[in-house]
């Protein structure tokens, strides 16, 4: 009995060791090298032969197994006590499990060790079983670009594989993700019912790219390992957390697309535009792919929790250890962007708005991420910082000198630049200045700090250019030798400051006597008689007539057949005049090199200034381009009438079309030809002068034929000029008697000598202006000339960029001049308004008191402070500002008495004009129109009348408004 006990008990004993060994085996399914969960098929056996011939045939993998083991702790399959456990009962009976699985190991002829039939049948039908799973759903509201995932985890396995995901690629709105196994051995993955092999090149383990992931779900994958002595599936299901943005009406959907090549770049500049200065935003990179941009936008911050832009509502990535606030957001380079910040750091959480203007080039620096994940500072290629400082005394020096040269560039040109630097006293007391010289002329001022310090900064501590043997010198105080400093510059055409930095050293630095210049006097450069002048270029005259170029239909249709018959007879000729606009804003220019007429068919040789353009849609059919250089395509036109192309741009990753209306104007006779040039210099001049000073007589404009003139018999602030096809030009003098009349004029004068001229950058690249830059700076000018068009007229291509363009009859307004709200009412144009800047109970007009009402009017925020969100909300088309905004005129002259007054009315009239030339320029970039109404500063009771005038131009009362103003002038004259 005692022994059938025993046998009894021993038998047990067999049997639940059998089944811990059986559960442990299970286990290690994975490769000793850590791979993830196995197949519920896997056996100890199977998993002690991998452990071996790991061992031996792949040493590197086994030495890094502690190291991978550590790496996994982190992961959120490997967190608990009971799984550090079942880890030490596995590697306690490893020397077991490997001589029980030697049995399914055979050596082959050449010694390596191969599973048997059995364990291959085994993985195949595994295979196939992974490759029924179903189709992934990784459809994303994300705008197409490379994005870093906020998290990633995953469950199945042991946890001794380590999976990241390096980075997520959305592509027309689905989500792929690059998978990152820490082992090797991984030769396929299945995702989807699909089979995904891994990049050779990877040194740190098995990488997959661009696998189809619904984001912020689990997603089923299943990897396949060599490294045990059978094929093995391992099971995963993989978490990517990545904040996926709604949809808000708060603010518009931005155009991101760009010329400029994909990659991760650092902006040539950064500028911000409201809040409350309270926290400093920044941009530290550009994501381009697919020929869109995304910014890195990052607040000084962790309490700012979401980002209204593009139409959308983005969350951030907080750190709090930084205190910073990460958001990724299309952005449209070149030009201003509303931004909406939430932030919770009040008791209520708080929405901010902004603007910011990220500036791109050609130029722009490529991205380099930082060691420690720290973005780098905004200028990568600072200069070296020398690791010991020699002390300089008192006097003057000539000393090298250096730059980020991001379109900052010190004298000379090219090899080293040298500075002067001016030392006073000693010790506490010692004072540097250093004398520098850049090459350039864009910028007139510069700052010691940084652009937001130096926008805030009062304008007499701004740094005036002064002009030395030719060349822009400034005098710098210098804090420090040897280390990089912050300057920003102003520049006079786009208004914004640039931060840059600049380095001064005491190494090798020379006394040379005071007053000695670094430079030499700059020699004239001869003029380049093919230089682009007005708004066609000069060409060398050829008689040779240019053969159209190779063609093919167009499948999509994207352009209409052209009309391109003309009377003029078979040869070549010269533009009369050449317009064009359109495009993105990155293309410098576009020229009409001649005319070729054959078979009394008018041809035009349009060239692009940039080499990358291959493609051009037009007249039905797509072209190919034309010999090598600059794009030159030869195509059929319609003269003296608008000409749609659309151009395929290489310059990116994918090729991208871009659309633009050209406009070639050719007269027939000689002696129409002539009258037709002349009429186009004269236009060009007549659009130059009209932005000093308010015409006498109608401006000429190409495309349109002048009919009558508005004559005004009080108003001294506008004029009205009518032309053909409906269209009028409204001139508002917005400087005269005010504070902006000095500077504004400066501007029309600089303006009309760069006017239709290509500009260069310091690098001899054409610079190109988006049409939103061009807007902005027309309202820079003494006088802002309004083109009022009809709905369906098609505007000459090219006046967008002398005239702002408004749709008549004008709705949808913002009317925020209480005198506009009465002129509308007098007329009964009240339907043309859609929002108020008046508050309410200040509303004087009665037929606009009760359309706010009866809600048909709302209000959307005061002129000062207007709400954006509403407005864009509303798809508003037309701005009315009242004149209060403008700046006022210092009159008074001064003296010892009033300095101090003086002083503080120049200040007041400089942050008077910084509002309102944000105001304009955030406008501009919702593409709304911005007209000021200065009938109140007129002098005279019927100067104030007669602005009702204007008003019955823009919104189509003409005839109602001109009855109006007659009965005043009678009711005067009683």
């Amino acid at each position: 009995m005692k022994k059938k006990k025993y046998y009894k008990i021993m038998l047990s004993f067999l049997l639940i060791a059998a089944l811990v060994l059986t559960q442990l085996a299970g286990a290690f399914a994975e490769d000793s090298a850590g791979v993830g969960s196995a197949s519920p098929k896997a056996t100890a056996q199977q998993e002690t032969a991998a452990g071996t011939q790991e061992s031996q045939s792949a040493p590197t993998d086994a030495a890094q197994q502690e190291d991978r083991s550590t790496a996994a702790s982190g992961s959120s399959n490997d967190s608990s006590a009971a799984s550090s456990a079942d880890s030490m009962q596995q590697r306690s009976g490893q020397t077991e499990s490997r001589q029980q699985g030697t049995s399914d190991v055979s050596e082959n002829p050449s010694g390596s060790k191969t599973a048997s039939s059995g364990e291959k049948e085994t993985a195949q039908n595994q295979t196939a079983k992974a490759g029924e799973a179903s189709a992934i759903d990784n459809s994303t509201t994300l705008e197409d670009g490379i994005y870093t995932p906020d998290g990633v985890s995953f469950t199945g396995g042991t946890g001794r594989v380590k999976i990241t995901v390096p980075t997520i690629t959305v592509t027309n709105g689905k989500a792929y993700a690059d998978i990152l196994f820490s082992s090797k051995s991984y030769t396929k993955l299945q995702a989807g019912g699909k089979t995904y092999e891994p990049e050779a090149d990877t040194s740190n383990g098995s990488l997959f790219k661009k696998v189809p992931v619904a984001l912020n779900k689990d997603t089923a994958i299943v990897g396949t390992t060599t490294a045990m002595s059978k094929i093995n599936d391992i099971e995963y299901s993989i978490h990517i957390k990545k904040s996926e943005p709604v949809n808000d009406p708060d603010t518009p959907a931005v155009d991101n697309r760009t010329d400029l090549a994909d990659g991760v770049w650092v902006p040539d500049s950064f500028s911000v535009s409201g809040g409350t200065n309270k926290v400093i935003i920044t941009c530290p990179k550009v994501t381009i792919s697919d020929g869109k941009a995304v910014a890195t936008i990052v607040f000084s911050s962790d309490k700012y929790t979401q980002l209204k832009a593009n139409g959308k509502i983005y969350d951030g990535v907080t750190d709090s250890a930084a205190n910073t606030s990460t958001f990724f957001v299309p952005v449209a380079l070149n030009t201003a962007n509303p931004i909406i910040g939430k932030t919770v750091r009040m008791s209520d959480p708080h929405w901010i708005s902004y603007s910011i203007t990220v500036r791109m080039s050609v130029n722009s620096g490529k991205y380099t991420e930082p060691s420690g994940g720290q973005d780098p500072d905004p200028s990568p290629s600072d200069p070296t910082v020398p690791a010991e400082t020699k002390d300089l005394k008192a006097g003057t020096w000539k000393v090298k000198s250096d730059t980020d040269n991001r379109m900052f560039y010190l004298y000379p040109k090219t090899g080293t630049k040298y500075s002067t630097l001016t030392v006073k006293g000693e010790g506490s007391k010692k004072t540097m200045t250093a004398t520098v010289t850049l090459t350039g002329e864009g910028y007139d001022y510069l700052y010691m700090g940084t652009a937001l310090e130096a926008a805030k900064a009062p304008k007499n501590q701004w740094i005036k250019a002064k002009v030395v043997n030719g060349y822009y010198t400034y005098t710098l105080p210098v804090s420090a030798l040897d280390k990089n400093l912050t300057v920003s510059a102003h520049s006079k055409k786009l208004n914004s400051w640039f931060e840059h930095t600049i380095i001064f050293y005491s190494s090798g630095a020379k006394a040379v006597s005071s007053g000695t210049s670094t430079t030499v006097p700059k020699t004239k450069k001869k003029k380049d008689k093919y230089a682009t002048s007005g708004k066609q270029t000069k060409f060398k005259k050829s008689k040779k007539k240019d053969k159209v170029s190779k063609y093919k239909d167009d499948s999509q249709k994207s352009t209409g057949v052209v009309n391109n018959r003309t009377a003029l007879k078979d040869g070549v000729y010269t533009p009369d005049s050449f317009s064009w606009s359109g495009g993105s804003g990155r293309l410098a220019y576009i020229k009409c090199r001649k005319i070729t007429v054959t078979g009394g068919k008018a041809y035009a040789t349009i060239v692009f200034g940039s080499s990358s353009y291959d493609r051009l849609k037009a007249n039905g059919k797509v072209y190919s381009k034309s010999g090598g250089g600059l794009s030159t395509f030869v195509i059929p036109v319609k003269l003296n009438a608008n000409n749609t192309i659309i151009g395929r741009t290489t310059a990116m990753s994918q090729p991208h079309w871009i659309r633009y209306t050209i406009y070639v104007k050719k007269a027939v006779s000689a002696k129409a030809a002539k009258k037709a040039r002349a009429e186009a210099k004269k236009a060009a001049k007549d659009a130059q002068k009209s932005k000093l000073s308010l015409s006498k007589s109608a401006p000429k404009i190409t495309g349109l034929k002048y009919k009558s003139t508005v004559k005004n018999k009080y108003a001294k602030y506008f004029r009205i000029f009518r032309y053909n096809h409906g269209v009028s030009l409204l001139s508002i003098d917005i400087s005269k008697n005010t504070a902006l009349y000095e500077e504004y004029t400066k501007n029309a004068k600089r303006f009309a000598k760069e006017d239709g001229k290509v500009e260069y950058d310091e690098e001899g690249k054409p610079v190109a202006r988006s049409q939103h830059e061009i807007t902005e700076a027309l309202y820079k000018n003494n006088v802002v000339s309004y083109l009022l068009v009809p709905e369906k007229f098609d505007v000459p291509a090219g006046l967008d960029k002398q005239y702002i363009i408004v749709r008549i009859p004008a709705e949808k307004s913002y009317v925020a001049s209480n005198s506009a709200l009465s002129f509308l009412d007098a007329m009964d144009a009240v339907d043309g308004i859609r929002l108020t800047g008046v508050t309410p109970e200040k509303v004087t007009a009665s037929g606009v008191a009760k359309a706010i009402k009866q809600k048909h009017i709302a209000y959307a925020g005061t002129p000062e402070s207007p709400r954006y969100s509403t407005i864009i909300r509303k798809k508003t088309r037309l701005a009315v500002l009242p004149g209060s905004l403008i700046p006022k005129e210092i009159s008074t002259k001064e003296t010892l008495l009033n300095k101090d007054k003086i002083a503080k009315q120049k200040k007041q009239a400089e942050t008077d004009q910084k509002k309102l030339e944000t105001l304009e320029s955030r406008f501009t970039a919702l593409d709304i129109p911005v007209i000021l109404d200065r009938s109140q500063q007129e002098k005279s009771r019927l100067g104030k009348k007669e602005w009702i005038r204007a008003y019955g131009e823009i919104y189509g009362n003409a005839k109602k408004s001109q009855k109006i103003f007659e009965k005043e002038v009678k009711a005067e004259q009683k």
